[in-house]
């Protein structure tokens, strides 16, 4: 997939434009019709064949420019062409000597400015005065004789195109100013989405290439288990040996929950993981996860209680799978960071309508967490830095993996903040 580059990202905004200005040229059509509706009430002075003539010329100017919009090749020469064409009506609009001439300078400069083309917009300015100047002058029969009996069409025509002309510069100046902007500022937002696009291109090749890798290094790994099962069956095996065979099965559990973990932090951000909803058994849940925290606990003087809300239903609807990882995530992030104390897993319920939601808190007696760690602590593959023991190992993917399990399941997870009066994680 590749990122636009800078040229067909301004076509791409060019076409969206010429749409839009050939819509407002279509709303530029209607003056005629209605300076004509003014007429039979005798609010402009003008005549009735103006008022065709302009609207005639207006539906040429769109159809021309439609045929134009549709080709791409043509797409420049139509982006000039529509705002030529709005002008031209403008113009014509402002020779009536009711209506004013401020539209012929102000309008389409300023129209100018969604195609972020500083050149066009001043070219396009230029134009606007010339259209002006014409408008001026041909106005100017028809303000002396009604309105300024004692100045000459050429003294009044002199004398409304100098202050015009002072209002124009400084509009057109205000106008060129706001394109030259436009155009950096767009530069600066095309260039950040260059780089976050190939920075997320780079994001999803390299969770590929860890998503490949676990599974390679997981075969052997395998394979390094089995043989070590084997190998403990063996009665002539010394004590020492089989304590070595002991912990090579140890860390190869260790690593294959490091894979696993991998494995599903490279899926997340591919997502790749899917939400798989259907009915489970509450009870044998939480029993499944004691169990395979006992196990984990091991040697150390924790003590694991589970409190459950009795009321709860038994069968409940979710990801069993994915609300148990969590959980085991949670406790095994507790259990590394002690060697004493106590763990106390809370299930609770409230009921929303027809749903049952679980509010699980998972709390120990651990050192805790400072609120300065606790964006890092969710951060991948960073650690908090606290005084804990060399062998403590783990990547720390844990919590960011059930911070968006949670989200997926339309859930939210919380940290209690301090330190050295234990964690508190809230699902």
């Amino acid at each position: 997939m590749e990122f636009l580059s800078q040229n067909e990202f301004l076509k791409k905004n060019d076409l969206i434009a010429n749409k839009l200005v050939s819509k407002i040229l279509v709303v530029c059509t209607l003056p005629g019709p209605i300076i004509a509706l003014g007429k039979w009430f005798n609010l402009f002075e003008t005549e009735y064949i103006f008022c065709f003539g302009m609207w005639v010329i207006g539906m040429i100017e769109y159809a021309i420019l439609l045929f134009m919009g549709c080709d791409e090749r043509n797409y420049i020469k139509a982006k000039y062409f529509g705002l030529i064409a709005i002008e031209i009506l403008i113009g014509l609009v402002a020779t009536d000597r009711s209506i004013g001439i401020h539209m012929t300078y102000g309008f389409i400069p300023l129209l100018s400015c969604i195609y972020i083309d500083e050149k066009l917009t001043r070219r396009i300015c230029i134009f606007s005065y010339v259209v002006m100047i014409v408008s001026l002058y041909f106005k100017s029969f028809g303000m002396v004789i009604y309105d300024y009996p004692r100045l000459t069409p050429f003294k009044w025509f002199i004398t409304q195109s100098m202050g015009y002309t002072i209002e124009f510069l400084c509009f057109s100046i205000a106008t060129s100013c706001m394109a030259h902007y436009a155009r950096k500022i767009l530069q600066d937002s095309y260039q950040l989405g260059k780089e976050r696009f190939y920075f997320e291109e780079a994001g999803k090749v390299k969770n590929a290439f860890l998503v490949n890798l676990s599974e390679e290094i997981r075969s052997p790994l395998e394979e390094v288990g089995k043989a070590s099962e084997m190998l403990l069956k063996q009665d002539s095996m010394s004590k020492e040996m089989r304590d070595i065979i002991v912990q090579i099965n140890k860390k190869n559990e260790m690593l294959h929950t490091f894979l696993d973990d991998i494995d599903d932090f490279a899926k997340l951000q591919l997502d790749k993981i899917e939400i798989v909803e259907e009915e489970y058994c509450l009870s044998e849940l939480i029993k499944d996860i004691g169990e395979t925290m006992l196990s984990r606990i091991g040697d150390k003087n924790i003590d694991l209680n589970v409190v459950v809300n009795p009321l709860i239903p038994n069968h409940l609807y979710g990801d069993r799978l994915r609300i148990r990882q969590i959980l085991i995530n949670l406790l095994n992030n507790t259990v590394k960071y002690m060697e004493d104390g106590f763990i106390i897993l809370r299930v609770d319920w409230k009921r929303k309508k027809e749903l049952a939601i679980l509010n699980i808190e998972v709390m120990d007696t651990g050192c805790g967490i400072e609120k300065k760690d606790i964006f890092q602590v969710l951060e991948s593959f960073s650690k908090q830095e606290i005084n804990v023991k060399e062998h403590m190992e783990g990547i720390s993917l844990g919590l960011p993996i059930c911070m968006r399990l949670c989200e997926m399941m339309n859930g939210k997870m919380t940290i209690r903040e301090g330190y050295g009066r234990g964690s508190l994680f809230t699902i």
